[in-house]
């Protein structure tokens, strides 16, 4: 009867062990050794390997004097969304796994056409984050998360609904000149795009009263605004009238819309502008993960 008991025993601390052991595999990052990448501007599908991406992406950025701690964060992100997107089975773009809208990708072959001068460097730094990014991955309950990048902040980033995305306080971009950015266009050019995308052409005679009731997140991020009977949010008016951020105002003057905005990119995760200044007060890049992904582990692969 002991020996049956022993066996019962035996079999059990096995079968959890198995599950666990499961559990833990499953939750370990998988990087691809190579990506499908789909070139918008070209409507073509290229095979690059990983490291490859991951370099073009923070050539992309545009950042050539960032500290390398910065892009070591930077890579971390950017690698830890993808891996998150390809787990979970997102969508493809037209037969490829990624698309250069996602991150902005550049062969080293456009970054000679771009940067006259310091490209060498840049490269360098970039390839050097790179392997970081291939590295180090962003989890969060085992899985790798979705870590989002925005140029500049408001000043206070959004959650966006993701545990571990808290509403950050940004000093270094809450009064950066360079986060606010204006745009204008005539109301007839208005009225063309907002129709196209509530299918309303018919408003009162007073212009300036198109748009109203407009609501904002803490963050200066516009959640909704009426135009004429409809709700739009402040990430379609960026789609449609191509601006820097979602966190709009809207000013009306002598038949022309100002919309104003402030910060750049979705601003929610780390701020790639605070990132390159922490980095140059001697912030790792461990460092600045930490800041803005608190709640997230820093997986070493």
């Amino acid at each position: 009867m002991k020996k049956i008991i022993a066996i019962f025993l035996l079999a059990a601390i096995t079968a959890v062990g198995w599950i666990l052991f499961s559990s833990s595999a499953q939750s370990v990052p998988v990087l691809p050794e190579r990506i499908t990448l789909y070139l918008s501007a070209k409507e073509e599908i290229i095979t690059i390997g990983y490291k490859e991406y991951l370099t073009g992406c923070l050539l992309g950025l545009d950042v050539p004097s960032c500290g390398q701690a910065a892009l070591n964060a930077a890579a971390c992100t950017i690698s830890s969304t993808v891996i998150h997107s390809l787990q979970n089975n997102a969508e493809s773009t037209l037969g490829a796994q990624l698309s250069d809208k996602q991150h902005r990708w550049l062969s080293v072959a456009d970054a000679e056409a771009i940067y006259t001068e310091g490209l060498k460097e840049y490269l360098h730094k970039a390839q050097t984050a790179a392997e970081y990014g291939i590295s180090h991955i962003l989890t969060y309950e085992g899985e790798a998360i979705y870590a989002p990048q925005c140029r500049y902040s408001t000043g206070l980033t959004d959650s966006g609904g993701y545990p571990y995305l808290p509403e950050t306080v940004i000093d270094f971009d809450a009064n950066a000149e360079e986060a606010i950015s204006t745009r204008a266009f005539s109301s007839e050019n208005v009225l063309k795009r907002m129709t196209e995308l509530t299918g309303i052409n018919t408003l009162g005679a007073d212009r300036s009263k198109w748009f109203s009731g407009a609501v904002y997140e803490k963050s200066g991020t516009l959640r909704e605004v009426r135009f004429g009977g409809a709700r739009v949010t402040g990430y379609q008016l960026q789609d449609i009238f191509g601006l820097r951020s979602a966190a709009i105002t809207i000013e009306y003057s002598e038949d022309r819309f100002v919309f104003i905005s402030k910060g750049w990119g979705d601003n929610m995760g780390m701020s790639i502008n605070a990132a390159a200044i922490m980095a140059r007060k001697g912030s790792t890049a461990e460092e600045i993960l930490r800041f803005f992904f608190p709640s997230a582990d820093i997986y070493a692969i």
